[in-house]
């Protein structure tokens, strides 16, 4: 499969009902990314989850029509400084890696919609994020957080932030200028009574986000079912 050319791996492209050249490279074995991919510059989609990647090559950048990304449960440690240099990414999943860091140049994605860092190593997030002003949803659950950035207030249009079991013990203030927020998670984090009520009065304040049926709805602080989430108007994140 490493060795696959541009032309063998260009059979395997489908086309989805969107009209989207997507390439779907799951549970391969692959331990490094076959160089052949970084000719496919018509891919919109990209899915290298459940394989055995320890880097990305930083010829990643090649792929510039690249819209959606897919990495997770592989080994990477970090991502390439070139994979910013994809401006037309909305999607971008790193779940269930190794991350203990994100590149510092992360805000050129500037169409980034969707960003799942979920089952990392991370203990901060660059002041840069606070940069990708499309993001609607950021999930980083189950990292090792400490402290949030101030500047995420600057995420305007977020609309879920998944903040389940990290280390946070406060949030900042600037997290009450998230005036789409309507999704909030922070269970699992030993936060202290006050930044408990601080939570909760920000909860009071969040718009209401409407499920498949049409009905507003708010999820728990604290129970959370990423299910139904799922559904929420911003759509489902698949390769299909």
């Amino acid at each position: 499969m490493e060795k696959m050319s541009a032309e063998e791996l260009r059979e395997q492209i489908d086309t989805n009902r969107n009209g989207e050249r997507c390439l779907a490279l799951r549970v391969k074995g692959l331990s490094k990314v076959p160089e052949a991919v970084f000719d496919l510059t018509e891919l919109e989609k990209l899915d290298l989850s459940d394989n055995y990647l320890k880097e990305l090559p930083t010829s990643i950048n090649k792929l510039k029509n690249l819209k959606r990304l897919r990495l997770n449960r592989n080994q990477l440690r970090e991502l390439p400084h070139s994979i910013c240099e994809l401006s037309n990414l909305t999607v971008l999943s790193v779940s269930d890696n190794q991350l203990s860091v994100l590149p510092s140049n992360i805000k050129h994605l500037k169409n980034l919609q969707v960003l799942y860092l979920s089952d990392n190593q991370l203990t901060t997030l660059p002041d840069e994020i606070g940069e990708l002003k499309e993001l609607v949803w950021l999930n980083v659950k189950n990292n090792k957080l400490t402290v949030l950035p101030s500047h995420i207030e600057h995420l305007s249009k977020l609309q879920i932030l998944d903040l389940r079991y990290n280390q946070l013990t406060t949030l900042p203030d600037e997290i009450s200028e998230l005036k789409e927020l309507g999704v909030l998670d922070v269970a699992g984090n030993p936060l202290t009574l006050g930044e408990m009520r601080k939570v909760v009065k920000l909860q009071n304040k969040m718009k209401f986000v409407t499920d498949v049926r049409g009905k507003d709805m708010k999820c728990s602080l604290f129970v959370f079912h990423l299910g139904l989430v799922n559904e929420i108007n911003i759509g489902r994140c698949s390769l299909t």
